[in-house]
């Protein structure tokens, strides 16, 4: 097809070499290297985490641990009710250590939450 004698390939060229023209233009090369902003956010996260915890945070910590604890202690539920109904259908002893060091994993994740 052709559109005012051009085809369109030829306006499709055309366009994209306008664009890429119109974008390297307005990019300047980085003559040098600028730690300005990275140096910047790590004095500010340095000096943030030595400011002592609001109530608010101290509670959104709490929340935060307490939401991980009841999520491993539904897990290790779910895991012990799977190990006794593997135990009383006779189900195979390797999927029974696995079920157990699954839970012993999800009782470790809470003790640590706890601490």
């Amino acid at each position: 097809m052709s559109e005012d004698g051009r085809s369109r390939s030829t306006l499709i060229s055309s366009s994209t070499a306008l664009r890429n023209t119109f974008y390297l233009s307005t990019l300047k090369p980085c003559t040098g290297k600028d730690d300005s902003s990275r140096n910047y956010t790590e004095t500010w996260v340095k000096n943030y985490n030595q400011l002592p915890k609001t109530n608010d945070q101290f509670c959104l910590e709490i929340s935060h641990r307490e939401a991980i604890i009841d999520e491993n202690q539904a897990f290790a539920q779910n895991c012990r009710k799977a190990i006794r109904d593997l135990q009383i259908n006779g189900g195979n002893v390797a999927l029974i250590g696995s079920r157990n060091n699954e839970l012993l994993t999800y009782e470790k994740k809470k003790k640590a939450k706890k601490s």
